[in-house]
C-alpha cells in the first residue's frame, strides 16, 4: 500500500537577492513509516562553475551541509509531522534551504529518495 509522503528539495542559495539556487539534496518524511530519509551531493563542481562570479567558500559549504545532515539524522528518532517538518524547513536561514514540501504516494520511501536525487539533484534541467 502506497503512504502518503512528502519530499523537499535541499538547495544551495549563496545570494538570496538574486534567488539563484542549485540543487544539493533531497529529502522525504514518511509520517506512517516514520521515515525521515537524506541524500546529498559529493561533489561541489557545480557549485564551483555556476557561482564563480562569487566567492564560493567551499569548506564552509561543506560544515553547512554537515551540519544540515546531523540535523536531519538527530530529528530519525522523534515521530515527525508535516507540520513539525514543515516548521523546521521554513526557519532555515543560511545559505542552505529547503523548498516547500511537496506530495509523494509511495510504498518504498527508501528508494524514492535515491530515484529523487537521481532526478532532482545528478540530472541537471534540460534547456529547451
Amino acid at each position: 500500500m502506497e503512504n502518503d509522503c512528502f519530499y523537499s528539495v535541499l538547495q544551495f542559495c549563496p545570494d538570496r537577492a538574486r534567488q539563484e539556487s542549485v540543487n544539493v539534496g533531497v529529502v522525504i518524511l514518511c509520517p506512517a513509516q516514520k521515515f525521515l530519509g537524506l541524500k546529498t551531493s559529493e561533489s561541489v563542481d557545480r557549485l564551483r562553475l555556476l557561482f564563480s562570479h562569487i566567492d564560493f567558500d567551499e569548506k564552509f559549504f561543506q560544515l553547512q551541509l554537515n551540519t544540515m545532515e546531523n540535523r536531519i539524522r538527530s530529528m530519525r528518532d522523534d515521530e515527525k509531522t508535516k507540520a513539525d517538518f514543515e516548521h523546521f524547513i521554513d526557519s532555515r536561514a543560511q545559505d542552505l534551504v529547503f523548498t516547500k514540501l511537496r506530495r509523494l504516494f509511495t510504498e518504498t520511501p527508501v528508494s524514492e529518495v535515491d530515484k529523487l536525487f537521481e532526478e532532482l539533484v545528478l540530472v541537471p534541467a534540460k534547456l529547451p
